[in-house]
């Protein structure tokens, strides 16, 4: 039982299953292990966090939060990798990029912003909806981007 003492948003497995990254209510990201559930590091943002990626090399996780931040974390030693704020309202939904240098997430600022996870730059902003971006989805040949609203 993965307990955060309060209401998880958002579920993420890592690719090679050994990890589970749950994001609460509570400010925090969990990194637990699986299938045992020991709690393995434990991530703080200044909002609610309503998205929880990882990496697929399963080094890094990010995290989308309602103040309109993202923030990228070292799994393994929880160092902070970078946090930055490209979106002027709550994340709700993060993905990694295959190579796992670029973040693409999307706000309930209707926008999908794509942003450089090392330099925090963001590289494009893509304006395709008129309401909250709520998912995101990379096909299985990373050629096409899903989004819905």
């Amino acid at each position: 039982i993965l307990d955060h003492g309060s209401c998880i948003w958002r579920l993420a497995v890592s690719f090679d299953g050994k990890f589970i990254a749950s994001a609460g209510s509570d400010n925090t990201v969990k990194i637990w292990k699986f299938p045992t559930g020991d709690l393995v590091n434990t991530f703080t943002h200044n909002q609610l966090i309503r998205c929880v990626v990882f990496s697929n090399d399963n080094q890094i996780v990010a995290s989308g939060s309602d103040d309109g931040s993202i923030t990228v974390w070292e799994v393994a030693t929880g160092k902070l990798i970078n946090k930055f704020k490209v979106h002027s309202a709550p994340v709700c939904s993060v993905i990694i990029s295959p190579d796992n240098q670029t973040i693409i997430s999307g706000s309930n600022d209707t926008s999908i912003k794509i942003t450089h996870i090392s330099m925090g730059e963001m590289l494009h902003v893509i304006k395709a909806h008129t309401h909250i971006v709520q998912s995101l989805a990379l096909s299985t040949d990373n050629q096409m981007l899903i989004s819905c609203s």
